[in-house]
């Protein structure tokens, strides 16, 4: 199946959901465009830091497309301020969720489709008592989902891998909030190249709409009596979105649809408290999110199966680790060790531990020695002081983040730091520092 491009194909897959006329070629336009670029900054950043210039996404506070001088198209992955984990590159539409969960700061959450890690990261950046469960099912997506919460540097999470049916048995009413990003046909990746024209078939269109209707009732009993849950596709089709929260508010009179004033502007046309991201109008991607209330009672949660027991914490006096050549905490701390890792949390979590693969890493080990993780380099939560510090200008930094040896007359292991900023982990002999970024962080030019 080709794009849509009549009214009738369009309506084939939007259902009620109507535009006017002479929107639907914009739509078909718009989808085989390349969206905008978009970053997410972090809090603590300035805009100053960034030499583009920045407009502001109007559903997140935090979001902006990135737009070049006319000529030049931006590439936002070649700034050393991305290595620096000073921003995320994510679609702009992807941020809808992300606003409509309202992240507080001391809520339990579960990021239930947590790959590659943009919700995960935005919503640790709101939690400052809280803690969230990443959690990802498909083993292969883990790599990148670990790598950008390590770039990212705040430590209040911990990683699962698990079917949504099993982790919902396991921590049944255990989360103020659960954002399910859920696999969906993709139509709006179609011109990433990330999702084939079949996504807009009857058949792709049913079978994603039944998965997502099983992940959502799975989801759904993770939360906690007057907890929400969003729900999120990245899709057009109005049976994987509008019909099927209509259905599962029916068939669950416990649940409301709970609206949000601040997103207005981008009501459903057919669901109340539901909204939608249009690729022809906003110059991004399409998004779908609705949030739900759980109002009803629930049964009491489950005790802990025997499994979820907590591993013994290892005090930093006692690591295998010679750690003090790196650095020294500043506070109190939780550390545990699992299959040759360090993992080093800033308190003591949720009782967890029956499903958790990691944390943020502390060390890890390749045959007998240890080294200090990169996600410890990047730490911004204040736990960690290194020793030692290399800073670099632009340039040095390019050349450290490509794997170049840098001058360096410190020796022994060495924070390289760019405008205040962490990049990984050098080791120096006292002439010249090698970079220890793993491959996913190096300086990778494109063209």
């Amino acid at each position: 199946m080709s794009l849509p491009r009549s009214v009738s194909d369009w309506r084939s897959v939007l259902g009620p959901v109507q535009l006017p006329g002479s929107e639907y070629a914009e739509l078909a336009a718009a989808l085989a465009q390349p969206p905008s670029p978009c970053i997410r900054l972090r809090p603590e950043v300035p805009v100053e830091i960034l030499p583009w210039r920045l407009d502001p996404v109007p559903w997140h506070d935090r979001g902006f497309f990135v737009r070049g001088d006319g000529n030049t198209p931006v590439r936002a992955s070649e700034h050393v301020a991305y290595y620096a984990g000073c921003y995320y590159i994510q679609d702009a539409a992807s941020l809808l969720p992300v606003r409509l969960a309202e992240v507080q700061p001391d809520m339990l959450v579960c990021d239930l489709c947590a790959a590659p890690g943009g919700k995960a990261t935005a919503i640790l950046e709101e939690l400052r008592q809280g803690w969230l469960l990443a959690n990802e099912t498909i083993r292969s997506r883990l790599a990148p989902l670990l790598f950008n919460l390590a770039r990212h540097g705040m430590a209040r999470y911990l990683v699962s891998s698990c079917d949504p049916a099993d982790l919902s048995h396991l921590l049944e009413g255990q989360f103020d909030l659960v954002l399910v990003d859920a696999p969906c046909s993709g139509q709006s990746l179609v011109s990433r190249g990330k999702q084939a024209h079949t996504a807009f078939s009857d058949t792709t269109i049913r079978f994603c709409a039944a998965r997502e209707a099983r992940i959502l009732n799975q989801a759904s009993r993770l939360v906690r009596t007057g907890g929400c849950l969003v729900y999120a596709t990245c899709t057009l089709s109005y049976a994987e979105n509008e019909a099927l929260i209509e259905a599962f508010v029916k068939e669950n009179p416990e649940w409301r649809l709970e609206p949000c004033v601040a997103l207005e502007a981008w009501q459903s046309p057919v669901l109340e408290g539901a909204y939608r991201i249009w690729p022809h109008r906003e110059g991004c991607g399409s998004a779908f999110a609705a949030r739900l209330r759980l109002v009803g009672n629930r049964r009491a949660a489950p005790a802990p199966a025997a499994r979820n027991i907590a591993p013994r914490p290892t005090q930093l006096t006692a690591l295998p680790c010679d750690w003090r050549e790196w650095g020294s905490p500043r506070f109190s701390n939780f550390i545990w060790e699992k299959d040759w890792q360090l993992f080093a949390l800033p308190e003591e979590p949720p009782a967890w531990w029956g499903i958790v693969r990691c944390g943020p890493e502390f060390a890890f080990r390749k045959g007998e020695t240890w080294f200090p993780a990169y996600g410890l380099a990047m730490r911004r939560d204040g736990w960690w002081r290194p020793i030692r510090y290399l800073v670099c200008e632009e340039e040095q930094a390019r050349r450290f983040l490509a794997g170049q040896p840098v001058a360096c007359a410190e020796r022994g292991w060495t924070l390289a730091v760019w405008n205040g900023q962490p990049l990984g982990w050098a080791k120096s002999d006292g002439r010249l520092a090698k970079s220890h970024v793993p491959k996913a962080g190096r300086w990778h030019r494109s063209g």
